[in-house]
């Protein structure tokens, strides 16, 4: 029967063969000369593993130069250097395959460059029109509001000026061009809200003299009619 390398006990074994095996922490190994320890064994997995993943990145690195054997490398190499050292390096200098390898990648580079420059600039331009927009559209609003004030100052009574501006607000567009005002039928804005003050016979002041109308409660008569569909936006 073989004698085991390593055993948990030396209980059941013959004295004469007790004395052939050594303490190794809780166990007991055979005491063979030469015999690699439980540490060396491991150092030595260790090195072997080291070596294998050296061998691996060895090889990822051979494989990029395409087969080419040292020998090409190097020559391609002192003379790299030597044009490098005489300031007369160029593609040209390269052998023809490394040369079209360069230009790609440099290629490459410039387009990929070229493309996330555009994308920085195309955001940016977005972000200025939009603000751009933004404020025009602001300036535009005031000066919207601005005018139909001026043009309906002392045609209209006092009290519904402000609700008269908003009504007609959504029916006047600016004009870029010329930086005017036109309503929808491309008529001036002036003609425009004058047209509609004529249709409004409530909105326009009491005339004095004959023909007035008769005080504040025949003007909230006024008011109680055609006023209230002025109200409506839609």
């Amino acid at each position: 029967m073989p004698l085991k390398f390593r055993v948990e006990s030396l209980e059941g074994l013959e004295e004469s063969l007790k004395a052939l095996y050594k303490a190794a922490g809780s166990e007991f190994v055979l005491d063979v000369e030469g015999a690699k320890s439980d540490e060396d064994i491991k150092n030595l997995e260790s090195t072997m593993r080291k070596e294998r993943d050296r061998a691996n990145s060895l090889q990822r690195e051979i494989d990029k130069l395409g087969g080419r054997k040292a020998d090409e490398i190097l020559t391609i190499m002192d003379e790299y250097e030597a044009a490098k050292a005489g300031g007369k390096f160029s593609v040209n200098n390269l052998p023809e395959a490394e040369k079209e390898a360069l230009v790609k990648e440099l290629l490459d580079v410039r387009v990929k460059r070229f493309d996330r420059e555009k994308s920085d600039l195309l955001a940016q331009l977005e972000a200025e029109k939009n603000a751009r927009v933004e404020v025009e559209g602001k300036f535009i609003s005031r000066d919207r509001e601005s005018l139909l004030h001026k043009l309906m100052n002392g045609k209209i009574i006092p009290e519904v000026q402000e609700d008269a501006v908003t009504l007609l607000s959504g029916k006047l567009q600016f004009n870029a061009d010329d930086g005017n005002f036109y309503a929808e039928d491309g008529s001036p804005a002036e003609k425009f809200v004058q047209a509609e003050i004529d249709k409004r016979k409530h909105w326009q002041p009491e005339s004095h003299g004959a023909g007035a109308r008769g005080g504040k409660g025949q003007l909230q008569q006024g008011l109680s009619g055609s006023w209230s569909d002025d109200l409506n936006f839609q």
